[in-house]
Protein backbone atom coordinates (compact mmCIF):
# COMPACT_ATOMS: atom_id res chain seq x y z
CA UNK A 1 0.00 0.00 0.00
CA UNK A 2 1.50 3.52 -1.02
CA UNK A 3 -0.17 6.20 0.81
CA UNK A 4 -3.71 6.76 2.12
CA UNK A 5 -6.25 9.53 1.65
CA UNK A 6 -7.22 10.78 5.20
CA UNK A 7 -10.07 13.37 6.01
CA UNK A 8 -11.02 15.31 8.86
CA UNK A 9 -13.23 13.80 11.14
CA UNK A 10 -16.24 15.49 12.23
CA UNK A 11 -15.09 15.76 15.56
CA UNK A 12 -12.12 15.21 17.55
CA UNK A 13 -8.75 16.04 17.47
CA UNK A 14 -6.30 14.91 15.40
CA UNK A 15 -2.84 14.05 16.28
CA UNK A 16 0.90 12.86 15.18
CA UNK A 17 3.33 11.75 17.48
CA UNK A 18 7.14 10.79 15.48
CA UNK A 19 9.42 8.23 16.26
CA UNK A 20 8.55 6.05 19.37
CA UNK A 21 11.44 3.49 18.92
CA UNK A 22 10.84 1.14 21.53
CA UNK A 23 10.02 3.64 24.07
CA UNK A 24 6.69 2.28 25.23
CA UNK A 25 6.34 3.80 28.59
CA UNK A 26 6.98 6.96 27.46
CA UNK A 27 4.24 6.39 24.83
CA UNK A 28 1.53 5.27 26.82
CA UNK A 29 2.44 8.00 28.59
CA UNK A 30 1.81 10.60 25.94
CA UNK A 31 -1.21 9.12 24.26
CA UNK A 32 -3.46 8.24 27.98
CA UNK A 33 -2.53 11.11 29.87
CA UNK A 34 -0.68 14.04 27.97
CA UNK A 35 -3.35 14.05 24.78
CA UNK A 36 -5.92 11.60 26.85
CA UNK A 37 -7.20 10.17 23.21
CA UNK A 38 -10.53 9.43 22.57
CA UNK A 39 -12.32 7.38 20.03
CA UNK A 40 -13.29 10.26 18.05
CA UNK A 41 -9.48 11.38 18.10
CA UNK A 42 -6.89 10.62 15.19
CA UNK A 43 -3.74 9.15 15.91
CA UNK A 44 -0.99 9.39 13.46
CA UNK A 45 2.23 7.76 13.90
CA UNK A 46 5.05 8.51 11.61
CA UNK A 47 7.27 5.32 11.77
CA UNK A 48 9.77 3.92 13.31
CA UNK A 49 8.72 1.87 16.43
CA UNK A 50 11.18 -0.38 16.56
CA UNK A 51 14.73 -0.69 18.03
CA UNK A 52 16.90 1.54 19.76
CA UNK A 53 15.01 1.98 23.19
CA UNK A 54 13.93 -1.58 25.38
CA UNK A 55 10.86 -2.72 24.33
CA UNK A 56 9.77 -3.14 20.29
CA UNK A 57 7.46 -5.61 20.92
CA UNK A 58 5.82 -3.62 23.66
CA UNK A 59 5.17 -0.86 21.41
CA UNK A 60 4.19 -3.21 18.10
CA UNK A 61 1.50 -4.73 21.03
CA UNK A 62 0.15 -1.74 21.93
CA UNK A 63 -0.35 -0.48 18.72
CA UNK A 64 -2.35 -3.60 17.84
CA UNK A 65 -3.96 -3.18 21.01
CA UNK A 66 -5.06 0.38 20.20
CA UNK A 67 -6.41 -0.36 16.58
CA UNK A 68 -8.40 -3.66 18.16
CA UNK A 69 -9.95 -1.29 20.79
CA UNK A 70 -11.15 0.54 17.80
CA UNK A 71 -9.00 3.92 18.07
CA UNK A 72 -8.60 5.91 14.77
CA UNK A 73 -5.41 4.75 14.46
CA UNK A 74 -2.58 5.13 11.58
CA UNK A 75 0.51 4.06 11.65
CA UNK A 76 3.01 4.51 9.03
CA UNK A 77 6.23 2.57 7.87
CA UNK A 78 9.36 3.42 8.98
CA UNK A 79 12.53 2.08 7.75
CA UNK A 80 13.20 0.53 10.83
CA UNK A 81 9.57 -1.10 9.83
CA UNK A 82 11.10 -1.77 6.10
CA UNK A 83 14.08 -3.48 7.38
CA UNK A 84 12.69 -5.85 9.46
CA UNK A 85 10.15 -6.79 6.62
CA UNK A 86 13.76 -7.33 4.60
CA UNK A 87 14.68 -9.39 7.03
CA UNK A 88 11.87 -12.07 6.60
CA UNK A 89 11.27 -12.01 3.09
CA UNK A 90 15.52 -12.13 2.03
CA UNK A 91 16.95 -13.52 5.58
CA UNK A 92 19.42 -10.15 4.98
CA UNK A 93 21.93 -9.81 7.54
CA UNK A 94 21.39 -6.93 9.47
CA UNK A 95 22.99 -5.59 12.73
CA UNK A 96 21.55 -6.78 15.87
CA UNK A 97 20.77 -3.20 16.46
CA UNK A 98 18.28 -3.04 13.77
CA UNK A 99 17.07 -6.01 14.18
CA UNK A 100 16.38 -6.92 18.30
CA UNK A 101 13.17 -8.35 17.58
CA UNK A 102 13.65 -12.19 18.69
CA UNK A 103 10.65 -12.45 20.66
CA UNK A 104 9.02 -11.21 17.48
CA UNK A 105 10.62 -13.68 15.44
CA UNK A 106 11.01 -17.34 14.75
CA UNK A 107 14.73 -18.67 14.73
CA UNK A 108 15.68 -16.51 18.16
CA UNK A 109 17.94 -14.19 16.66
CA UNK A 110 19.73 -16.12 13.91
CA UNK A 111 20.64 -14.29 11.23
CA UNK A 112 19.54 -16.51 8.66
CA UNK A 113 16.08 -17.95 6.46
CA UNK A 114 14.58 -19.18 9.76
CA UNK A 115 14.47 -15.54 11.38
CA UNK A 116 10.54 -14.88 10.37
CA UNK A 117 7.80 -12.68 11.54
CA UNK A 118 5.37 -14.21 13.38
CA UNK A 119 1.88 -13.80 11.02
CA UNK A 120 0.52 -11.28 13.99
CA UNK A 121 3.32 -8.77 12.97
CA UNK A 122 3.81 -9.59 9.60
CA UNK A 123 0.24 -8.53 8.66
CA UNK A 124 0.54 -5.30 11.30
CA UNK A 125 4.28 -4.16 9.43
CA UNK A 126 3.38 -5.14 6.10
CA UNK A 127 -0.06 -3.42 5.70
CA UNK A 128 1.66 -0.04 6.68
CA UNK A 129 1.23 2.66 4.14
CA UNK A 130 4.35 5.07 2.98
CA UNK A 131 2.49 8.05 3.09
CA UNK A 132 -1.12 9.77 4.75
CA UNK A 133 -2.08 12.63 2.69
CA UNK A 134 -4.64 14.91 4.75
CA UNK A 135 -6.69 18.40 2.66
CA UNK A 136 -3.74 20.59 4.76
CA UNK A 137 -0.57 17.90 5.29
CA UNK A 138 0.90 15.01 4.07
CA UNK A 139 2.35 12.91 6.81
CA UNK A 140 5.49 10.70 5.98
CA UNK A 141 8.81 9.32 7.52
CA UNK A 142 11.55 10.30 6.49
CA UNK A 143 10.27 13.22 3.35
CA UNK A 144 9.85 13.07 -0.49
CA UNK A 145 12.19 13.61 -3.29
CA UNK A 146 12.03 16.91 -4.56
CA UNK A 147 14.30 16.24 -7.43
CA UNK A 148 11.75 14.31 -9.76
CA UNK A 149 8.57 15.14 -11.46
CA UNK A 150 6.54 13.34 -8.53
CA UNK A 151 7.86 13.18 -5.39
CA UNK A 152 4.98 10.57 -4.63
CA UNK A 153 6.51 7.95 -6.55
CA UNK A 154 9.35 7.33 -4.53
CA UNK A 155 9.03 4.82 -1.54
CA UNK A 156 12.17 4.97 -0.99
CA UNK A 157 13.04 8.14 -0.24
CA UNK A 158 10.14 8.36 2.00
CA UNK A 159 11.53 5.88 4.00
CA UNK A 160 15.40 6.90 4.28
CA UNK A 161 15.87 10.72 2.52
CA UNK A 162 17.29 13.62 4.44
CA UNK A 163 17.76 16.79 4.30
CA UNK A 164 15.27 16.91 1.43
CA UNK A 165 13.54 20.61 2.92
CA UNK A 166 16.68 22.23 1.41
CA UNK A 167 14.96 21.12 -2.14
CA UNK A 168 11.29 21.49 -0.92
CA UNK A 169 9.09 22.35 -4.36
CA UNK A 170 5.68 23.14 -2.89
CA UNK A 171 3.69 23.22 -5.93
CA UNK A 172 4.97 19.36 -6.64
CA UNK A 173 2.32 18.30 -3.65
CA UNK A 174 -0.12 21.04 -4.38
CA UNK A 175 1.15 23.66 -1.87
CA UNK A 176 0.62 21.37 1.29
CA UNK A 177 3.02 21.16 4.49
CA UNK A 178 4.87 17.67 5.40
CA UNK A 179 5.16 16.61 8.74
CA UNK A 180 7.87 14.07 9.10
CA UNK A 181 10.28 12.46 11.26
CA UNK A 182 13.40 10.16 10.69
CA UNK A 183 15.85 12.72 11.17
CA UNK A 184 16.62 13.73 14.70
CA UNK A 185 16.22 17.34 15.19
CA UNK A 186 16.73 19.25 18.57
CA UNK A 187 14.38 20.38 20.50
CA UNK A 188 14.33 23.98 19.92
CA UNK A 189 14.60 23.88 15.83
CA UNK A 190 10.92 21.72 16.49
CA UNK A 191 9.41 24.23 18.21
CA UNK A 192 10.54 27.03 15.80
CA UNK A 193 9.36 25.18 12.99
CA UNK A 194 5.94 24.85 14.65
CA UNK A 195 5.64 28.72 15.63
CA UNK A 196 6.91 29.54 12.02
CA UNK A 197 4.04 27.09 11.03
CA UNK A 198 7.26 26.29 8.58
CA UNK A 199 6.11 23.88 5.01
CA UNK A 200 8.16 21.55 7.09
CA UNK A 201 7.72 20.27 10.43
CA UNK A 202 10.46 17.60 12.24
CA UNK A 203 8.50 16.07 14.69
CA UNK A 204 11.47 13.59 15.51
CA UNK A 205 13.11 14.80 18.88
CA UNK A 206 15.66 11.56 19.20
CA UNK A 207 13.57 9.93 22.00
CA UNK A 208 16.04 7.09 22.93
CA UNK A 209 18.51 9.88 23.38
CA UNK A 210 17.60 10.93 26.79
CA UNK A 211 21.03 11.77 28.31
CA UNK A 212 21.63 14.39 25.34
CA UNK A 213 20.45 18.40 25.88
CA UNK A 214 17.97 19.10 23.79
CA UNK A 215 16.72 15.30 22.51
CA UNK A 216 15.16 12.44 24.34
CA UNK A 217 11.12 13.52 24.61
CA UNK A 218 8.54 12.14 22.39
CA UNK A 219 6.52 14.76 20.26
CA UNK A 220 3.48 14.82 19.44
CA UNK A 221 2.16 17.99 16.96
CA UNK A 222 -2.04 18.79 16.79
CA UNK A 223 -3.18 19.04 13.29
CA UNK A 224 -5.44 21.47 13.89
CA UNK A 225 -4.31 23.98 17.27
CA UNK A 226 -0.78 23.02 16.43
CA UNK A 227 -0.02 22.80 19.66
CA UNK A 228 2.84 21.11 20.18
CA UNK A 229 3.30 18.55 23.28
CA UNK A 230 6.35 16.88 24.52
CA UNK A 231 7.02 13.79 26.85
CA UNK A 232 10.65 13.31 28.35
CA UNK A 233 11.38 9.67 27.77
CA UNK A 234 10.22 7.43 30.71
CA UNK A 235 11.67 4.65 29.86
CA UNK A 236 15.35 4.82 30.44
CA UNK A 237 16.47 1.74 29.30
CA UNK A 238 17.24 3.68 25.41
CA UNK A 239 20.89 3.52 23.98
CA UNK A 240 22.16 7.50 23.19
CA UNK A 241 24.08 7.08 19.73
Amino acid sequence: MKGIKIHKPTKGQRWVVADVHANLKTLQYLVEKKLQLRLEDQLFLLGDYLNRGPDSKGVIDYLIELQDDDFQLYPLRGNHEQMLLDSHEKAKNYSEEELRLPSIQRGRGLKDAKRQLYPKYLNFLGSLPYYYELDEFYLVHAGFNFTIKNPLSDLDAMLWTRDFTERFIPEKINYKRVIYGHTTTPLSAIKQAVTSKAQAIPLDNGCYKHNLDEYGHLCAFNLDTWELVCQKNLDKGSNPQ
